[in-house]
C-alpha cells in the first residue's frame, strides 16, 4: 500500500505562517523591541553624571596629595636653610607646579613662632588650594583643600 503523497497545501498547513520566536523575544514578547532604548536613554545621564563625579573626587585627592607635600617640602627647606618668605613661595609654587597643580590659585601664610620649653623657633606654613569641579549641578562649582605643615629651624 503507498503512503498518500502530501500536498505542499497540506504541508503549509501543518507549519505555522511565521518563524517561532526564540530567546529574549519569548521572554520579552515582540511588543517589547524598543524597551531598551527607553531604558539606556533614562539611565545614562545618571550613570554620566556619576563617572564624572569620581572624576571630580580622584581630582580633589591628587591636589589634596599635591598641596600636602608641597607644604612639607617647603617646611622642610625652610627649617633646614634660612630663607625668606617669598623664597619660601617660590619654591611651593615649584612644588606645586612639578605636581601638575596650578599656583595661581593657591594662598599660603608663612610664620615663625616660638613654641615649646624651652622655646625654639619653629616656622609654621599653611597652604590652601581652590580646585574648580566639573560637575555643574552642585550647588558649589569649587573645593579647597588646606595643608599645614610645622617645622623647628635648625639654623637659628
Amino acid at each position: 500500500m503507498r503512503s498518500p503523497v502530501a500536498t505542499r497545501k497540506d504541508q503549509m498547513a501543518a507549519t505555522p505562517p511565521y518563524r517561532q520566536p526564540s530567546g529574549w523575544r519569548v521572554l520579552l514578547g515582540r511588543h517589547e523591541r524598543g524597551q531598551s532604548l527607553v531604558e539606556m536613554a533614562i539611565i545614562m545621564p545618571v550613570i554620566l553624571l556619576i563617572m564624572a563625579g569620581v572624576f571630580d573626587f580622584g581630582r580633589v585627592i591628587y591636589a589634596y596629595v599635591v598641596v600636602v607635600n608641597a607644604t612639607r617640602e617647603a617646611a622642610i627647606a625652610g627649617a633646614a636653610a634660612q630663607m625668606s618668605d617669598s623664597e619660601l613661595r617660590t619654591f611651593m609654587d615649584d612644588e606645586l607646579a612639578r605636581g601638575g597643580v596650578n599656583s595661581g590659585s593657591a594662598a599660603s601664610v608663612i610664620a615663625y613662632t616660638d613654641k615649646g620649653s624651652p622655646p625654639k623657633q619653629t616656622l609654621i606654613i599653611d597652604l590652601s588650594y581652590e580646585i574648580p569641579l566639573v560637575i555643574f549641578v552642585l550647588p558649589f562649582s569649587t573645593v579647597t583643600v588646606t595643608s599645614h605643615a610645622e617645622m623647628i629651624t635648625f639654623w637659628n
